[in-house]
């Protein structure tokens, strides 16, 4: 997720936090950035492509089922985020219309496919409307490829118990849900901190580069530790606009 801190020109115009800026653009937010977009892109891409199906009668609506089922996915994941947005600060998320329009772009898309899958769907070569068993497709062919059973449910349900099979089936989702989802958070959580050992090494280097050698330089310049209005941009680096503010208003007092 990216958030953003929003500050005045002057506070981006100082070297280290322009070289702090540049640091974690480079290492992480561009990459957060192409990753946001080629999501959002590939989202509406489907979503228009099955909006234009629906305006051309003499398509095949069965063939969308698949990509209605995954454009729902990427809908529920794009409001995944949003509520971690809401959740994280309200007043914040509230403070700006851009959020809203972003849950309605997220919600009102995802809302129309799941009617359109649940009640629009017909099956081929019926009048027959599709209902709720649509959204079952995908646990009813995982069910049957792991199994080994592909005859109709209401056949093999009639048969006596084949506790092999449902052991098979308790095997395969958890081995899916338990050991892949703690494999991906352990990928997750390293990628994370060599992100953050790698920026920090990189900040530590721009600050030597830019900051560090302006701190040296002012050491053999007559008169310019005196000089109280360019000392917090260069010493006091990372402080706040408002520590600045109280430095300059001390050495006012003093001098």
């Amino acid at each position: 997720m990216v958030r953003l801190n929003f500050r005045s020109r002057k506070y981006h115009e100082s070297p280290a936090i322009a070289a702090l800026i540049r640091c974690r653009w480079n290492t992480a937010g561009q990459i957060a950035w192409m990753m946001r977009i080629i999501y959002q892109a590939l989202f509406l891409t489907s979503v228009i492509l099955i909006s234009g199906d629906q305006i051309y009668p003499f398509l095949k609506i069965w063939n969308l089922i698949v990509p209605i089922c995954l454009t729902i996915l990427l809908g529920l994941l794009g409001l995944y985020l949003e509520l971690l947005e809401f959740i994280e600060d309200f007043w914040l998320y509230m403070s700006t219309p851009y959020n809203l329009i972003d849950l309605l772009g997220y919600l009102v898309p995802t809302g129309g496919l799941v009617q359109l899958l649940v009640s629009i769907i017909k099956y081929d070569n019926t009048n027959v409307i599709g209902d709720s068993r649509l959204l079952s497709i995908g646990v009813a062919i995982s069910y049957f490829h792991v199994g080994g059973q592909f005859d109709p449910i209401s056949e093999y349900t009639k048969t006596s118990g084949d506790v092999t099979f449902y052991a098979i089936i308790a095997v395969y989702y958890a081995f899916l849900v338990f050991l892949l989802l703690n494999i991906l958070i352990a990928f997750m959580g390293a990628t994370t901190a060599r992100v953050e050992g790698e920026g920090t090494l990189a900040w530590l280097n721009n600050h030597y580069l830019h900051v560090g050698k302006a701190e040296n330089l002012s050491f053999g310049v007559p008169g310019f530790r005196q000089q109280y209005d360019r000392f917090p941009h260069y010493m006091y680096y990372t402080a706040s606009e408002e520590r600045v503010r109280e430095f300059e208003e001390k050495c006012k007092e003093l001098s």
